[in-house]
C-alpha cells in the first residue's frame, strides 16, 4: 500500500472539485447532487468563513462544512441563561480586526450589511488591591494622565513608547496581513527603518523585559502586562511586540459589534459574511451541517487500510473525498 502523506491528503482535498449540494443551515435538504464546488472547508469559524468569502470574491465556488448549531468559532453569541438575554461565547472586543483590510479598507464592505461597532470610551479599567486604579481614555492625555498619578516617569515612557510605536506599526502591519512569499520578510523591511536594527532587538526580547526596562511603578507595569492581556506568557522571548499592544486599543478602542460578537459571522439577515458572497458576487457560497467530514475521511482511508485495496494519493484521493461528501448527502437526506 503506497504511504499518504498528509500534505498530500489536504493538497487532494482541498484542490478536488466536490460533486455534492449543501445541507445549508435552516434550509430544506436539497434533493439534488449535481452541484459542484471547487473548495470545501471544514468548520465554519470566523477565519474560515472570511477565507471562503475571499475564495468565492475571486470566483470559486466554496462549500463550507459546520457540525454545530452555531456558526462563527470564536466569535458567537448566544442564549446562556435566560431566554431573551445573549451572551458572547469567546471574543467580545474586536480591536486587532481594525488593522485587518478586511475592515480597515472595507474589502468585504461588511458594514453595507448590518455590521455595527461602538467603541467604548473609556476603554480599559484596571482596579487595584490598595483602592487605586488606571484608566485608559480614548484620549492619549487622559491616559498618560493616568499614568502620571504613580510615575511622572512612567507618564513620559507611555508617550514615548506609543509614538516609537507608530512609527513602526505600518511594518507591522504589512507583515502580518501580507502572505507568505507575496512582500518582503519583517527584517528586510526593517532594515528600511532609521531603527530598525533597535526594533529587531525589541521584538526579539519578551514583554516584560520590555515593560520592566521602560516603567518604575508596579501599577503602571501590570496595566502594560495585561491590557489586553496577551496569548502568551509575558516573560517568553520573542513577545516584544506584545508590550506595545495596549498602544492598538489607545487609537481604536475595543470595538464591541452591536448585537454581540456573533454579528460579525451569524447567519442572518444583514449579518454578513454569507449575505456578501451570495448577493454581491456570483460565486456558490453555502454553509452545510453533515456529520464531520474529517471523521468520515479518516473512517474511510481506515476500511480502504483494513481491505488492502491499493490506491495511490495523487490518482484516487479524489474518489475517496468525493465518496465520503457523497455518502454525506445521503445521509443529511436520509
Amino acid at each position: 500500500m503506497t504511504a499518504m502523506t498528509r500534505r498530500g491528503f489536504v493538497k487532494g482535498a482541498a484542490l478536488t472539485p466536490l460533486a455534492f449540494s449543501p445541507l445549508a443551515l435552516g434550509q430544506p435538504a436539497p434533493t439534488s447532487t449535481s452541484e459542484k464546488f471547487d473548495i470545501v472547508i471544514a468548520g465554519a469559524g470566523h477565519n474560515s468563513l472570511i477565507t471562503a468569502a475571499y475564495l468565492a470574491k475571486a470566483g470559486y465556488r466554496c462549500l463550507v462544512l459546520e457540525g454545530r448549531p452555531i456558526v462563527g468559532g470564536g466569535v458567537k453569541t448566544a442564549e446562556l441563561t435566560l431566554k431573551g438575554f445573549r451572551h458572547d461565547t469567546c471574543s467580545s472586543a474586536h480591536q486587532f480586526l481594525f488593522d485587518n483590510p478586511m475592515l480597515r479598507d472595507k474589502e468585504l464592505n461588511l458594514e453595507a450589511y448590518g455590521l455595527e461597532y461602538i467603541f467604548p470610551d473609556p476603554v480599559f479599567h484596571m482596579p487595584f488591591a490598595d483602592g487605586t486604579s488606571i484608566t485608559q481614555w480614548r484620549d492619549p492625555e487622559r491616559t498618560i494622565t493616568e499614568f502620571a498619578k504613580f510615575s511622572k516617569k512612567d507618564a513620559t515612557s507611555y508617550r514615548k513608547m506609543m509614538e516609537e510605536y507608530e512609527s513602526v506599526k505600518p511594518i507591522l502591519e504589512a507583515v502580518t496581513y501580507t502572505p507568505i512569499g507575496f512582500g518582503k520578510p519583517l527584517n528586510d523591511r526593517l532594515a528600511d527603518h532609521p531603527k530598525g536594527k533597535i526594533w529587531q532587538r525589541r521584538l526579539a526580547m519578551s514583554h516584560w523585559e520590555i515593560v520592566r526596562a521602560n516603567f518604575e511603578d508596579d501599577h503602571c507595569r501590570s496595566f502594560m502586562l495585561c491590557a489586553p492581556w496577551g496569548n502568551m506568557p509575558p516573560e517568553n522571548p520573542v513577545t516584544g511586540r506584545s508590550a506595545y499592544s495596549t498602544f492598538n486599543q489607545q487609537r481604536t478602542s475595543r470595538p464591541l459589534p452591536k448585537g454581540g460578537s456573533g454579528k460579525l459571522s451569524a447567519k442572518q439577515p444583514g449579518a454578513l459574511i454569507q449575505n456578501f458572497v451570495d448577493e454581491v458576487t456570483r460565486s456558490k457560497f453555502r454553509i452545510a451541517k453533515p456529520r464531520l467530514l474529517s471523521r468520515l475521511l479518516v473512517d474511510e482511508l481506515e476500511r480502504i487500510r483494513q481491505t488492502g485495496s491499493p490506491y495511490s494519493p495523487q490518482t484516487d484521493l479524489s474518489k475517496v473525498v468525493q465518496g465520503t461528501a457523497e455518502k454525506i448527502i445521503r445521509e443529511a437526506n436520509a
